[in-house]
């Protein structure tokens, strides 16, 4: 073997070594990056008041604001032993935050208009909790798509809806309820006993 050819063997060797030191580095790099444990990073703390189911609320709350509290972060809106089952009260509840009505005036209603029953009122014109007559609110009620009155879930979004609208139109809450009782605005016992039942 000649010198030159010596000097082949060493440099094919030589390089065969680093192509080999490559691979085995290779390979050691992402074993190494799948075995590696992640850092943990910590997860944000927030303070959660814990629910108080059926306790009266200790702090005085306006009616129609208009932003409804969450009740898991809040306060909770669930009273069980309530009049209103708790079925009832979580979709009282979903149709106050889908019209911005304030949960307590859309109970104190139902409470002055049946005391918590889905019934029948008026000769039968009037219909179901919050005791809404079809004839004048039929409209309203395909725009939003309630069909059934004696059904809690359409009569209390049927309601919410009217309050809603009566609340807008003449931008105070006794004017509104009368309105809801009589057609007509104003000053009137039905109001000042609805609002006096939702602390207002």
């Amino acid at each position: 073997m000649t010198g030159r050819e010596a000097l082949q063997e060493v440099l094919w060797w030589t390089v065969m070594f680093i192509c080999l030191v490559f691979v085995v580095f290779a390979a050691w790099v992402t074993i190494a990056e799948r075995l590696e444990v992640p850092e943990e990073v910590p997860a944000p703390t927030v303070t959660v008041s814990e629910p108080k189911m059926g306790q009266p609320k200790t702090t005085e709350k306006p009616v129609n604001k208009g932003v409804m509290p969450d009740p898991m972060i809040e306060d909770t809106y669930l009273v069980e032993g309530h009049p209103l089952s708790l079925e009832n009260q979580m979709l009282l509840y979903g149709a106050c935050l889908e019209f911005q009505v304030d949960y307590d005036l859309a109970l104190a209603v139902i409470e002055q208009e049946t005391r918590y029953q889905n019934v029948s009122g008026d000769g039968g014109d009037s219909e179901g909790f919050m005791q809404i007559q079809r004839k004048w609110w039929k409209g309203l009620m395909a725009e939003i798509g309630a069909a059934d009155l004696m059904n809690p879930e359409d009569n209390f979004r049927t309601g919410c809806a009217i309050l809603r609208q009566l609340l807008d139109k003449y931008g105070n809450t006794e004017d509104a309820l009368t309105c809801y009782n009589s057609g007509k605005p104003g000053q009137s016992k039905y109001s000042q006993e609805v609002l006096a039942r939702c602390g207002a």
